[in-house]
């Protein structure tokens, strides 16, 4: 989920359905990742990465090792990507991260990936899921920013 709040404020999403053996830590590597690739083809040049998982929030800073095999080749892939922006790394808890986490959900349930409808790739999100997620975004957005 990319927020834009540079003006037209505006969300991009995109949900990637993940087979049943992919671990937590993928799947949040799995999400970095495709935000990165959203940010990148909006020629975004200043980022701020908003998660829910410490462990990956400390690895992207430098600061955890990426000790599990699985998740280095990810991780470059990550940071890669990354270099490519001037990025801040924040770590929110889950509770206050509920746009994406709804979002996540969608896609397993049916085997589909979602994306933003100028992606073109993928089914567009059904019109009432992006009102509830552009509703869990605002709430997100508020705790966000009056803390």
């Amino acid at each position: 989920l990319v927020f834009l709040t540079e003006p037209p404020q505006s969300v991009v999403y995109q949900a990637n359905y993940l087979d049943t053996a992919t671990t937590n830590n993928e799947a949040e590597y799995d999400g970095l990742i495709t935000a990165l690739q959203l940010a990148q083809r909006l020629a975004v040049t200043h980022l701020t990465v908003r998660g829910d998982s410490m462990l990956l929030m400390q690895q992207m800073k430098g600061i955890y090792r990426v000790q599990e095999a699985r998740l280095q080749k990810l991780h470059v892939q990550a940071r890669e990507l990354a270099a490519c922006f001037t990025c801040t790394w924040e770590h929110h808890p889950r509770e206050f991260n509920q746009a994406t986490d709804h979002l996540s959900k969608l896609a397993p349930d049916d085997c589909t990936s979602y994306a933003h409808p100028d992606d073109g790739r993928h089914d567009l999100l059904p019109a009432e899921e992006l009102l509830r997620v552009e509703e869990l975004l605002a709430a997100d957005v508020q705790h966000t920013t009056s803390t």
